[in-house]
This record gives structure tokens, C-alpha cells and sequence, in this order.
């Protein structure tokens, strides 16, 4: 059997793709990704990364804030509601030379498809310094009351929205939480870093690059080792931590595709152009972080699941009546 769209990804694009799709009779599949130890993409479980957002207080219709994990499975249950089937697989090969277009799932079940919507969103970079389950951690939800950080004090790595939020969330555990960025101002929004600033637990430490982690396996991490950013021949300075957590960046989750998909020079799906969500290959779609390395915001991906799944529907139409694929 054919499917007329497959949807890869379960964050808030995939889903607001997925319900746009459903409401049109499209019945998509979405491949949500499996829940397992083994996944070799790190820090990217199922629902995207708002999975990780302790409170998302600017998504529309929700004054008093919402948790950003309730946020996207409301989003699936509601798209499941009609009709939208999911399939808790990793996608791990395609095939995009010809229509319909193969997908093979970590379960080993092959699909077809006439249209796909990639929107597998982006992944924390990889830390640098190692001791990843020894302290370093890359998922302040499940990791903030081990006992390791609880009443003692940790460091948030980072100086965008992600690093803020962490340290905020961190303060409900740790005894001092210490954001650390190596330029002379947040990229955070303003709310956040007056959030932060006034809260009495938090610590800013500007104008510093972490140039090692003291510890080993065997009592986890018990510091870092910090120079001033202005001076690399300076002296280092010791900061006693028992955990870190690292907020330097994403990486666009792309490696399954293959090189089959037009990618721009920092790794992210590179669209045909405003206003459509079209990629390098007819009948394929993106939404979402894997194609938006700028705005990185809930409304934004949402928006673009919904834009994506609409283009489907244009698109399936044409092929349809033999207008074109393009």
C-alpha cells in the first residue's frame, strides 16, 4: 500500500502537520521515533525539543504558560483525533530518486509514500569535554533532582534562551546555578535575563570559556577549569560544580537523509524559497528547526508544520490532475 503522506518527526511542526493533513483526508503517517537506549541520535526523543521547556509563555491562547511537553501532546492527540496514525520508529533510510518515495523503519518495515514531510527537528551539539552520565548532562528534565545536582552547585554552559531557561529550571534543585558564556551579553531574550539576574540563586559569568572539566568516572564531575574570553594567556579559574549542563548550540537532524536532500552550509534543509516549504526533491517537504536555523520558536515551527502539510495537499492535487510535480 501506497500512503499518501509520511510524516517523519513528532515535535510541534510534525503535528500541526500531521493535523492539517488529517483534517484533509490525507490520513498521514507519523514516524515519531522509537524510545530507546540505543538511539545513536542523542537528545532526541520523541516530541522535539520542547520536551525540555520547563514553561512556554509565548505560544498564543495560553496566558498563564504552558509546559512545553503538555503543548505538543495535546498537538498529537489532536491530530490523532482525525485520523493521524503513529508509528513509534526511528526513519532510518530513504529513498528518494522515484516515486513513490521508500522508507525503511528501525523495525525493519519498509513504506511507500507520494509525499514526505521531514520534520525531524535539531539536536543539542555534542559536549566537547566528555563525562556525559558523570555529571554533564544534555537533559535538564530527567537529570535536574539526581542526587548529584540536588542542594549543590551546577553550571549552565551558554548564552541563549536554552542556557536561561535551564538555569531557571535548575534553581528548584541545585544550590547555585552558574551560566557561563564566553561573549559580553546574552543572546537571550530580555525576559529571560532579567529573570535570571534577579533570581538570588543564579550567577552570571560573562567573558569566559570553559577550557576543562575536572573529575573522572569515578566521582563524576567536581569543576571546571575557566579563562577570561579577552585574555587566553590568563591564568585559569577553578569553579567547584557537580554538574553541567551544556547549551551551546543545535545540530540540524539531517544524517538520515542521506545527501539525497539540498542542505545550506550550516547543515539545515534548504527550502525552494518563500513562501513554499518545497525542498530540493518534488513531493518532499520540511518544517520545522530542520529547516530553520533562525526563529527557533514554538509558534514558528507550528506555523511552518502548517504550511508544509497545505503545500501537500496543492502538490498531490497537481500530480493528480497531471499539472506538474513542480
Amino acid at each position: 500500500m501506497t500512503e499518501r503522506l509520511v510524516i517523519i518527526g513528532s515535535g510541534l511542526a510534525a503535528w500541526t502537520a500531521a493535523l492539517y493533513a488529517a483534517r484533509a483526508d490525507l490520513t498521514p503517517i507519523v514516524f515519531e521515533g522509537a524510545i530507546c537506549e540505543a538511539n545513536q541520535i542523542a537528545a532526541t526523543l520523541p516530541y522535539g525539543q520542547l520536551m525540555y521547556a520547563d514553561a512556554v509563555d509565548d505560544f498564543p491562547g495560553f496566558p498563564e504558560g504552558i509546559l512545553g511537553q503538555e503543548l505538543v501532546l495535546r498537538a498529537r492527540d489532536q491530530a490523532m483525533r482525525f485520523g493521524a496514525r503513529a508509528v513509534t520508529e526511528d526513519v532510518v533510510e530513504l529513498a528518494l530518486a522515484a516515486r513513490p518515495f521508500h522508507v525503511l523503519d528501525s523495525s525493519g518495515a519498509r513504506h511507500q509514500a507520494r509525499a514526505l514531510i521531514v520534520a525531524t527537528g535539531a539536536r543539542r551539539r555534542p559536549w566537547q569535554f566528555g563525562f556525559v552520565n558523570f555529571g554533564v548532562s544534555l537533559d535538564s528534565v530527567s537529570d535536574c533532582a539526581l542526587p548529584r545536582m540536588r542542594d549543590r552547585p551546577v553550571a549552565i554552559i551558554g548564552g541563549g534562551d536554552q542556557a536561561m531557561t535551564t538555569a531557571l529550571h535548575m534553581t528548584r534543585f541545585a544550590s547555585i546555578v552558574y551560566v557561563i558564556h564566553r561573549g559580553a551579553q546574552f543572546r537571550a531574550k530580555r525576559m529571560y535575563v532579567q529573570h535570571a539576574t534577579r533570581h538570588p540563586k543564579v550567577r552570571l559569568l560573562l567573558d569566559r570559556n570553559v577550557v576543562g572539566v575536572e573529575g573522572d568516572e569515578t566521582n563524576g564531575v567536581t569543576g571546571l577549569r575557566l579563562r577570561h574570553a579577552a585574555d587566553e594567556h590568563d591564568s585559569c579559574e577553578r569553579l567547584p560544580v557537580s554538574g553541567i549542563f551544556p547549551c551551546t548550540g543545535y545540530v540540524p537532524n539531517t544524517e538520515f537523509l542521506g545527501g539525497q536532500l539540498t542542505l545550506n552550509p550550516a547543515g539545515y534543509v534548504q527550502l525552494a524559497g518563500p513562501p513554499t516549504s518545497a525542498t530540493s526533491v518534488p513531493g518532499v517537504f520540511a518544517a520545522g528547526e530542520v529547516a530553520d536555523p533562525l526563529y527557533r520558536q514554538a509558534v514558528t515551527a507550528a506555523a511552518s508544520g502548517c504550511q508544509a502539510a497545505l503545500d501537500v495537499q496543492r502538490w498531490l492535487e497537481h500530480e493528480t490532475r497531471g499539472v506538474g510535480a513542480g
